[in-house]
């Protein structure tokens, strides 16, 4: 250990160690005083021994990821078939539609998760539900389950010529 006479030490440094040392001791008392987590050895009821359990799944991640019936080129050319560009639309952009598709190979619950506008929002959720366009589900262990999906639905005014609503 170092020894030092005060007379070698700045009162700058000794205010510095000073508060240094108490603020340190003042966090290590703090974690000193948590309490540490019991594990609890039995926290599976013995009447769930045997029993298969249905895994809970946290996250996105599955196996195999919900897709439309024909593939995804046959999907977006019956969607473009569908979609019409709003009038009053004048820039070129995306607007992100999420979808839930269920285990059976339904598309519902269509929510905007990042917006173009107004209308070109709600022309996207028109033609998505108006095409109730057929899914194959999710799948995860052999089993169809509820997926989410986000599908970019891009716009171009540039392009409304053969468009009805011009």
């Amino acid at each position: 250990m170092w020894m030092f006479k005060k007379s070698q030490l700045s009162d700058h440094f000794i205010k510095y160690a000073a508060a240094t040392f108490f603020i340190s001791s003042a966090l290590a008392f703090q974690s000193f005083a948590q309490e540490k987590a019991k594990i609890d050895s039995d926290s599976t009821s013995k009447s769930n021994v045997g029993e298969e359990t249905e895994p809970i799944f946290f996250g996105l991640i599955v196996e195999m990821q919900a897709e439309p019936v024909g593939g995804f080129l046959k999907f977006m050319k019956t969607l473009s078939e569908e979609i019409k560009c709003p009038i009053g639309l004048k820039e070129k952009g995306k607007c992100f539609v999420e979808m839930l598709i269920d285990t059976s190979g339904h598309a519902h619950s269509f929510k905007i998760v990042k917006s173009l506008n107004k209308d070109a929002d709600l022309e996207a959720v028109r033609a998505l539900t108006k095409l109730n366009y057929p899914w194959t589900p999710a799948k995860q262990r052999g089993k169809s389950l509820t997926s989410r999906f986000i599908m970019p639905i891009a716009f171009d005014p540039d392009k409304r010529s053969n468009d009805v609503r011009k």
